[in-house]
């Protein structure tokens, strides 16, 4: 990202949260004034480079800045365009709509990208399918006995609280005192009273959505907000969305140290 675009983009932030409450009838001139005053010399304003404020934290989904304003000038009462023979979507409904559509249209997970942390007990990432289960899927099967999958935090929390309800059903189906308790801690058994301790120690308060790839995941550590679901292969002690955040990070801790040089040479 070059200098020029961090800066249009901070003022673009600005913009939106110091004008979100603005009445329609004034929006028309606040746009116009804004792109009058906005130094955009160098960039693209059809060019999608950040993230919508509207749903900065929920969606790394990239807009143009022309996108944005338009959003801003559109201002769309989702409640209000049900009942329209061609509703007009906002960003928070385009997000909810690819949400949905996530989870009824699963990405493969091929063989090769696996490497040796997977284990029979790896849950995949969010509204994905390993490639080796996805050629052994029977629809028919499936469709009355899958598991169930739990890739919001309502379905996680829901998933939870019905196997704490059930807690012999779980604590019978899952107990096998002879299976080491996982890949990564195998002097621990996977015994009865380990399985029964283990549910009744899940919170559902640590359930939480990741702030990268947008899935539901357990928090083991409460400090957490990346999810550790996808390990990311040679990569060691980091999953595909920590390492994607540590990414980011970099990148924008790059364009602050440029802009403050900037500001000093200004």
């Amino acid at each position: 990202m070059t200098a020029p675009q961090s800066h249009v983009i901070r003022a673009v932030h600005e913009f939106w949260r110091t004008h979100a409450k603005a009445p329609q009838a004034w929006r028309n001139h606040l746009v116009e004034q804004f792109l009058a005053d906005l130094d955009a010399k160098g960039v693209n304003l059809t060019e999608p480079i950040m993230r919508h404020p509207k749903t900065y934290r929920k969606s790394f989904r990239r807009y143009s800045i022309l996108e944005i304003l338009a959003d801003f000038l559109l201002d769309v009462d989702q409640v209000a365009e049900r009942s329209e023979d061609y509703p007009v979507w906002n960003c928070e409904k385009a997000l909810r709509e690819e949400r949905r559509q996530q989870k009824s249209e699963l990405s493969i997970v091929f063989d090769e990208e696996i490497d040796d942390n997977y284990d029979e007990y790896t849950r995949p990432p969010s509204y994905s399918i390993l490639e080796h289960a996805f050629n052994k899927r029977n629809p028919i099967e499936d469709l009355f006995f899958a598991e169930p999958r739990a890739d919001t935090v309502e379905e996680l929390t829901q998933l939870i609280t019905e196997v704490k309800e059930n807690e012999d059903y779980y604590v019978n189906k899952y107990a096998d005192p002879d299976k080491p308790w996982n890949q990564s801690v195998t002097d621990k058994k996977r015994t009865a009273n380990n399985v029964r301790k283990a549910i009744r120690e899940l919170d559902v308060t640590r359930v939480r959505e990741c702030r990268v790839c947008g899935g539901a995941f357990y928090a083991h550590d409460r400090r957490r907000w990346i999810c550790d679901v996808q390990p990311r292969p040679k990569v060691k002690n980091l999953s595909c969305c920590e390492y994607k955040n540590l990414r980011n990070q970099q990148e924008m801790q790059k364009i602050d140290k440029h802009n403050s040089i900037l500001k000093c040479k200004g």
